[in-house]
């Protein structure tokens, strides 16, 4: 592994938790988790059908695959019950952020590569420590939060308030 062939994949700040996490670099997607021992990196796709091993689930000292649950090592990337192996990929961690060496993966015919990035995956950006909150519709929000405590708070004119009670500033 030299210096020029690590690809920058994602900051620090971005991983929360111990992953997994879907990457992307340079059209290959890559499966990062953090174990006792570090982060470790490794193709990001099931060699079963394909499935992107970012969206499967760690338990305990394996990676599962969301689709089949087929298990795999995080410490080699070898398949529980099976001869499979994820093929590794050296992971660096530098200057608050988190560089990867593809060199050692392949474009084999028939492999699935990425065709999009996380930033090129529709949905929200959420507000900082707020997560979604700035999508709940308050006309419904005593459903959401239960009926009790918003009975009392009074509601903007026209918007009635919660538990069934209707008309203009009605509490």
């Amino acid at each position: 592994m030299t210096t020029a062939s690590l690809i920058r994949v994602a900051s620090l700040a971005e991983l929360h938790g111990d992953g997994p996490y879907a990457l992307s670099a340079k059209g290959f997607d890559i499966v990062v988790v953090r174990t006792p021992a570090g982060l470790r990196a490794f193709e990001g796709r099931c060699p079963h059908q394909g499935a992107l091993l970012g969206e499967g689930e760690l338990d305990g000292d394996k990676l599962v695959c969301r689709n089949h649950r087929w298990r795999f090592s995080i410490e080699s990337g070898q398949r529980e019950d099976g001869p499979q192996c994820l093929a590794s990929c050296p992971v660096v961690e530098r200057e608050r952020a988190i560089f990867v060496d593809i060199s050692g993966l392949s474009r084999q015919a028939g492999r699935i590569v990425a065709k999009r990035t996380l930033d090129d995956l529709p949905g929200p950006k959420p507000l900082p420590f707020l997560g979604n909150i700035h999508q709940l519709d308050v006309t419904k929000l005593h459903t959401t939060l239960g009926c009790p405590i918003w009975t009392s708070l009074p509601l903007p004119d026209g918007l009635g308030a919660g538990c069934g009670a209707v008309g203009p500033g009605v509490v």
